[in-house]
């Protein structure tokens, strides 16, 4: 807008951005209900974001590694390995949101009202009395949004459950299950956002995952 700007043009901008935001928080509930309605994630040990699933509890596969070796009284061996996922956040493009939607069987139509506010986003920059017109903006969901924690959770699914059922097949982890026993229950992971733990008995089964 070019010159002065009156009170009425103010509060309307106020009001359209309090009705965005109340949208996106409804959107962003409806998604967290259908996030905790999955069928799984079986092996992929979601943190962080997930619902119900509070911060500190990434230490928790920790916790039971050190309850576990009590309880028998020996010692275990545990090889770990703490990793970053390198600008995870600037690749979460809209197309990487909708495969993971459709990945976890979201309804298409709620797909859309959620990342339809996303597209054909255009904007004119001025700076020093020069404008650039039609600059698209708005190509990676915002991280500050309300609705992009389920949308991050929603692709690690896509993304580590597959990985992670692999490895649970496959045997390899840290077992927490009865020595011995059929079925025994291997850690193998916890994923809180972009950050990734990883858990073996040994370092070659370490190398392994």
């Amino acid at each position: 807008m070019n010159g002065a700007l009156c009170f009425t043009e103010t509060r309307a901008i106020v009001l359209l951005s309090v009705f965005s935001k109340w949208y996106s928080s409804c959107l962003a509930q409806l998604l967290e209900r259908h996030v905790r309605s999955i069928d799984g994630p079986k092996h992929c040990q979601l943190y962080g974001f997930m619902p119900g699933r509070r911060t500190h509890e990434v230490t928790s596969g920790l916790n039971n590694i050190v309850r576990h070796a009590a309880m028998w009284g020996k010692s275990y061996s545990l090889s770990w390995a703490s990793l970053d996922v390198a600008r995870a956040f600037d690749n979460f493009t809209i197309p990487c949101a909708a495969e993971a939607m459709r990945f976890s069987n979201v309804d298409p139509y709620f797909a859309y009202a959620v990342l339809e506010g996303y597209t054909n986003n255009m904007a004119t920059h001025r700076f020093q009395e020069i404008d650039t017109s039609n600059i698209p903006w708005d190509s990676c969901i915002r991280t500050g949004s309300m609705e992009a924690p389920m949308l991050w959770v929603l692709v690690s699914i896509m993304i580590s459950e597959p990985v992670c059922t692999g490895w649970f097949e496959r045997g390899l982890g840290y077992p927490l299950g009865t020595v011995g026993a059929p079925n025994d229950w291997n850690i193998t992971n916890m994923l809180w956002a972009d950050n990734v733990l990883l858990f073996a008995a040994s370092d070659d089964q370490a190398t392994r995952l």
